[in-house]
């Protein structure tokens, strides 16, 4: 994940003018995997016979699993600066390949994207 999260904070800081790109690279992460999860759980309803329970939409679920993550995510990606830490250990890597990492979170998107919508399938 910091692998991810390291790419996303590269993105906020090329393509971004907001002054605190650690959040829009944490909010990013979350929102991705608060979508894993929910693609993850409505699949094991779906394969257990159960009816999927996206299709009546559970706002305060999804709140709170967004703001669990987002907790967790700051606690270990932002607080105290840890993101810099983590940019600095990537920096220092002579074997760090920025586009195999690019290629590694356009997968990440790629695949939490198609699983979300394959729930429509069922």
């Amino acid at each position: 994940m910091k692998l991810i999260f390291y790419v996303f904070y590269r993105w906020a800081l090329k393509f971004g003018s907001w002054n605190a790109p650690e959040f829009r690279a944490l909010s990013f992460l979350v929102l991705l995997v608060m979508i894993n999860f929910i693609s993850v759980f409505e699949h094991l309803r779906i394969f257990s016979g159960l009816s999927p329970r996206l299709l009546m939409p559970n706002i305060p679920y999804y709140l709170l699993v967004g703001g669990v993550l987002g907790f967790i995510g700051y606690r270990i990606f932002v607080k105290d600066k840890r993101y810099t830490d983590i940019e600095n250990s990537f920096v220092q890597r002579p074997t760090f390949n920025k586009n195999k990492a690019n290629l590694a979170a356009c997968v990440y998107i790629v695949i939490t994207i198609a699983m979300f919508f394959s729930l429509a399938l069922h």
